[in-house]
């Protein structure tokens, strides 16, 4: 079984800028990961394991292929993983479009769980990869709470607050 890789592919004539970028985080911080000419810069919509012909995904994928669809950046993001790593992604900002093709090709590609390898749906992170540090206490604080950066289900409750350099609480229920 092969894992393919449905993604968006910016652009070749801005491929130099992420690769300037990621050549730069791979001297600056020792990364394993670095975009190249054989690892080229995307936005995977879909990572699936496929057991049928290349011929046959692509074939599926096709009608998908004329579209350009916009991307906004949204800066960039140092994400611990779950063994010490840290990966260097820039965000996408996740839009009902890129939502709506996702689920598109879900339907085209007719897998589901759990041959469906990256987050869909709500789960779905679009990013786009410039590094993998593998030892991450090369860039943060030793002493950092690293699974607060991965919590789930964290229950909060709209409040307001005064803006400025911080938030300043407005006492009010539930937490006054």
């Amino acid at each position: 079984m092969k894992l393919s890789n449905i993604a968006l592919i910016p652009d070749p004539q801005e491929w130099d800028l992420f690769f300037r970028a990621s050549t730069l985080l791979k001297q600056r911080f020792d990364s394993r990961f670095l975009l190249s000419k054989s690892s080229i810069p995307h936005v995977t919509l879909l990572q699936v394991e496929w057991d049928r012909s290349q011929e046959d995904l692509n074939r599926r994928v096709a009608p998908f292929k004329n579209d350009v669809t916009e991307l906004d950046l949204l800066g960039l993001c140092f994400l611990p993983g779950r063994h010490g790593e840290v990966w260097i992604e820039i965000p996408v900002k996740k839009t009902s479009g890129l939502t709506q093709l996702q689920m598109a090709l879900l339907s085209a590609v007719e897998v589901s769980f759990p041959r469906i390898k990256n987050g869909v749906g709500d789960n779905y992170r679009p990013h786009l990869t410039l590094g993998l540090i593998d030892n991450g206490r090369t860039i943060c604080l030793e002493e950092f709470e690293y699974s607060l950066l991965r919590k789930r289900g964290l229950k909060c409750a709209l409040e307001l607050g005064l803006s400025g350099p911080s938030f300043e609480f407005v006492p009010g229920p539930p937490y006054e």
